[in-house]
């Protein structure tokens, strides 16, 4: 055994040194058979001082992979020439092109100056097909007629459809408002529909391409079209004859002015706009349609003057009465206000002769929208601005809310002199069916009264500033890398998030005002108030991560590995919390089965007490102590409702021995067709009012029965009303109740016995009365 123990590791070393060695003489042995296969021939080498004949004999002599390779070796070789040349093409050879246009469409423009209104009418004889202008001029009025029996016709439409939208005004002012803009919206929509469809009907019918003034004709319908829905949407949103539904805050003068500068910068932009495109669709030369292109413009131009002139005080007085001016940013405000035409009219010039140049350097096509994008460029950081702000008012404002505090059902039962200051019995309820508890008005606070407010404001606004410069040079054709890209990102953004943010505002109010306006007949009220709270909570958390989700994949993130993330995640929580998952589904359940509701008064195995709020894990119970219990789903194991069906109760009344039990039943079916007769208490009972008899007889007294039947939490008045008429009845009767008392019978004693006797007798019921008293204060 010690020779095995001393020979082992030199056994081990030289099966070790065997192996190395075998390793080796197998890898000289694979090098050796792999030096002995035939190398493969080198690629075949294709140069430019090839003839056809040796290029194609090179081809063939190659496999795929080697021709692969040398074709994206050349194709390299190519990209990487493209880039250096057009690396030297520098700034001064880019500016000489651009002179270059602007000489030659200038020079054009002097040769032809005295052709441009021969090769204007030529294009109008053209759009004619040779019919003269009176052909074209008749198809220009039957394309003006057709708008007219447009118009005529939506006008008549939305006329008919008035009443639906002045039956939204009978009701209370909280939700008239979004649902008159929201039928205003139905019918608006319905109404182009309708104009478009029958301008596109009646130009059908009456216009084909051959016919004389076809192109005009077109052109003048196609800008009703466009020019019609922009004018549909600006009624809708500035309302300058109703002040009430405005939901841009302007006031009634600023909305009557800004919706006719906008009608009319609509009307000349986009009837230009078709002008040039009905020349140009003829084959109008290039420059007869820059000359008319330059002539629309100056008159756009002049009008924008006329208009800032004109408005120049009211628009300083708009600016300078801003109600979030105050401080520093007043006076600049104020100062700005004072000089803002002086800017504008530069703006305006910058914007014209920019316009001009784009046009002689691009030609006509140049400057495509140009013009009214930077005029629309105030307006439209207004319109982002002002979806900027309800986005953050809506998002702090689900931070900063509060949840509405239920009354103490107890308080209310003690208020009205009912059992609050008792226990209810077993079998008697609390609280009605189809009631629920009141809710205390907790006064929201404002969404700019979250600390971050005011600085996530002002990175909004930054971010909003850079967003449309950088849309104003994209019109102006500057070079911007993924200008693009990062517009139409912006733009998907800011409607994600006003989306999301707008319909969480209607589902919330939609459920506000459910819970607002009280309960309504039958059983489905009380659950709807019990889950409805929960549903705003589910769909608010959908709502928040759905559009992170998509805001986040806007930026170019792939959200399906958060999404599976997420998943694993999840399931990493619920193994981790199992006995928060327990509690969640055990309230699932519970909702689903409808075992109480808000208001309830149930017993939980050893607790008891009435259902004040539900949440997704727990319910909060109040005693009828007034103490707060707070008891999660998953440790409920049985639950006992007293507050769904009627209850049934049953009274003692100790009698003395002598009371005649016809006399106490005739006084209780008394007292039972009074209450019967009450207007506050009739409705309330299910069963009337019996009397049982006498139930039982002890301690020299009879004690009767009397019973009735109730609905949930009507039970406490009636019993209380039950004893104030009883006892009233029952002294007109020359009835009373019984007093405890001990009887002591002294015959055959002396007078001294007699005497202790009765005192004896005296102190007994004394302490037999205060031991009631007692109980009857527990």
């Amino acid at each position: 055994m010690a020779r095995l123990r001393s020979t082992t590791p030199v056994q081990l070393f030289r099966i070790l040194c065997l192996c190395c060695i075998a390793l080796a003489l197998t890898g000289a042995s694979l090098s050796y058979a792999a030096s002995k296969k035939k190398s493969p021939p080198p690629a075949p080498v294709i140069t430019d001082t090839m003839t056809p004949a040796e290029v194609d004999k090179a081809l063939a002599d190659m496999d795929d992979e080697q021709a692969r390779t040398l074709l994206h070796k050349r194709l390299t070789e190519q990209a990487r020439e493209r880039e250096t040349q057009s690396a030297t093409k520098t700034r001064t050879s880019l500016l000489m092109d651009a002179s270059t246009s602007v000489r030659e469409r200038l020079l054009a423009l002097k040769a032809s100056h005295g052709r441009i209104l021969d090769e204007l009418g030529l294009a109008l004889r053209t759009m004619a097909k040779g019919e003269g202008t009176g052909a074209l001029l008749y198809a220009c009025l039957v394309a003006l007629l057709i708008a007219f029996i447009a118009w005529a016709l939506e006008t008549a439409f939305r006329r008919r459809v008035t009443g639906l939208r002045n039956r939204t005004r009978d009701g209370d002012e909280a939700p008239l408002k979004s649902r008159t803009l929201a039928v205003d919206l139905f019918i608006a929509v319905s109404g182009l529909l309708l104009y478009s469809a029958v301008v596109l009907a009646l130009f059908s019918a009456f216009f084909g391409k051959e016919t004389p003034g076809y192109v005009a004709a077109a052109h003048i319908l196609l800008f009703f079209l466009v020019y019609r829905p922009v004018q549909v949407v600006t009624r809708l949103l500035l309302r300058p004859k109703t002040p009430d539904l405005r939901p841009i805050p302007v006031s009634n003068a600023a909305a009557a002015n800004l919706s006719n500068v906008i009608d009319t910068i609509m009307l000349l932009s986009l009837s230009g706009k078709f002008i040039l495109d009905a020349f140009q669709a003829v084959d109008t030369p290039e420059s007869a349609v820059i000359a008319l292109q330059l002539a629309i413009a100056c008159v756009l131009l002049l009008f924008m003057c006329v208009a800032i002139f004109f408005y120049r005080e009211d628009v300083a007085k708009a600016i300078a009465e801003r109600p979030d001016s105050q401080g520093l940013s007043a006076r600049y405000r104020s100062q700005f206000a004072s000089r803002w035409h002086i800017f504008a009219l530069l703006y305006i010039s910058l914007v014209a002769v920019l316009y001009v140049a784009v046009l002689l350097i691009n030609g006509p096509d140049g400057p495509q929208g140009m013009f009214l994008m930077s005029l629309g460029v105030i307006p439209f950081y207004s319109f982002l601005d002002w979806i900027a702000r309800r986005i953050l008012d809506g998002v702090f404002g689900i931070l900063v809310a509060r949840p509405p505090k239920p009354i103490s059902m107890v308080r209310g039962d003690m208020e009205d002199g009912g059992a609050g200051h008792s226990a209810p019995a077993e079998g008697e309820g609390a609280q009605a069916e189809g009631e629920q508890p009141p809710a205390i008005s907790v006064e929201q606070p404002r969404p700019s009264s979250h600390p971050y407010y005011d600085a996530t404001r002002r990175i909004t606004r930054l971010l909003l500033i850079g967003f449309v410069l950088l849309v104003l040079l994209w019109a102006w054709h500057v070079p911007v890398p993924r200008a693009g890209l990062i517009i139409e990102s912006g733009i998907n953004i800011l409607v994600i998030l006003f989306l999301a943010v707008g319909l969480w505002s209607l589902i919330k109010r939609a459920i506000e005002r459910k819970l607002r306006d009280g309960p309504e007949e039958g059983a489905s009220s009380p659950r709807l108030r019990t889950l409805l709270p929960l549903f705003q909570k589910v769909l608010g958390v959908f709502f928040l991560v759905t559009a992170a989700l998509m805001v986040i994949s806007q930026f170019g993130v792939n959200i399906g590995p958060l999404l599976a993330g997420a998943g694993v995640f999840g399931l990493a929580i619920g193994l981790g919390s199992q006995t928060l998952v327990k509690d969640v589904v055990a309230g699932v359940f519970f909702l689903m089965d409808d075992a109480f509701r808000v208001g309830d008064y149930v017993q939980m195995g050893k607790t008891e007490g009435y259902v004040v709020k539900m949440s997704v894990r727990t319910i909060l119970l109040e005693h009828y102590l007034g103490y707060v219990l707070i008891i999660p789903y998953g440790d409920i194991k049985n639950v006992v409702n007293f507050s769904r069906n009627p209850i049934s109760i049953k009274i003692k009344f100790p009698m003395p021995l002598e009371t005649d039990p016809k006399v106490f039943k005739k006084i209780v079916r008394k007292i039972n067709e009074q209450l019967m007769n009450d207007e506050e208490f009739k409705d309330d009972l299910v069963q009337p009012i019996k009397s049982q008899g006498v139930k039982k007889i002890q301690d020299s007294t009879m004690i009767f029965g009397v019973k009735f039947m109730a609905k949930p939490g009507t039970q406490f008045s009636i019993r209380k009303e039950v004893y104030a008429r009883l006892y009233k009845e029952l002294k007109k009767a020359g009835l009373t109740f019984a007093a405890p008392g001990v009887t002591v019978y002294t015959a055959n004693l002396a007078a001294e016995d007699a005497e202790a006797a009765r005192q004896g007798a005296a102190a007994a019921a004394a302490q037999q009365r205060k031991k009631a008293e007692d109980a009857g204060e527990e």
